[in-house]
């Protein structure tokens, strides 16, 4: 049904949001240690 595939899209949206997050957490990090 259309509503399990907007449940699916919001996972698959909600798991690369939580990547980009700790991308960009991880990269400051490097860049405080390298000061």
């Amino acid at each position: 049904t259309e509503d399990t595939e907007e449940v699916a899209i919001w996972g698959t949206g909600h798991r690369n949001s939580l990547v980009v997050i700790l991308r960009a957490i991880f990269t400051w990090q490097l860049e405080t240690h390298e000061e």
